[in-house]
């Protein structure tokens, strides 16, 4: 298992491109905290400057309904950045799993994910990867939209 500075690793929670991203318990609390691991080898240019745009931008957004940036460090292997936990899932796996939403629950998720866009905006950010799979949830099952920085730009 990885090892991440100041915390303890439960699980691996998924991989993209340029890293894994695991579950971890910070050290001295009982906080659950997700960890994006970043292997600097495998940035391109391209991949450091939306590394450096996802930080920049997630470090201004402060939203119930968008995942925040907690802290972020780095070593010469990694760039890790600790972010909220969403306990629920992605929404295309909650989709998956019940089949068929009742049209309430719809229109709740849609009130809420309108209402991080319309933060967005106020911010100049711009979500450009809009999907079932950047939408998390938590355990209460309230939708938390994903902002990475491949995802968004700041409007001029």
């Amino acid at each position: 298992m990885l090892k991440v500075p100041g915390c303890n690793p439960l699980r691996k929670l998924g991989h993209g491109s340029y890293g894994e991203v695991y579950l971890v318990k910070k050290r001295g609390s009982e906080q659950l905290v997700a960890v994006k691991c970043i292997l600097k080898l495998k940035l391109t240019r391209r991949g450091e400057d939306n590394l450096v745009s996802e930080i920049a931008i997630l470090q201004k957004l402060e939203h119930p309904h968008i995942v925040r940036l907690l802290d972020f460090t780095w070593d010469s292997t990694k760039v890790y950045l600790y972010m909220e936990y969403c306990a629920g899932g992605d929404l295309s796996q909650f989709i998956r799993a019940k089949h068929r939403l009742p049209e309430n629950l719809v229109r709740r998720f849609l009130r809420q994910l309108g209402l991080a866009l319309q933060y967005l905006k106020l911010k100049n950010v711009v979500h450009m990867d809009l999907k079932p799979q950047n939408i998390l949830l938590t355990s209460n099952s309230h939708p938390i939209l994903k902002v990475t920085g491949k995802s968004t730009r700041l409007l001029r």
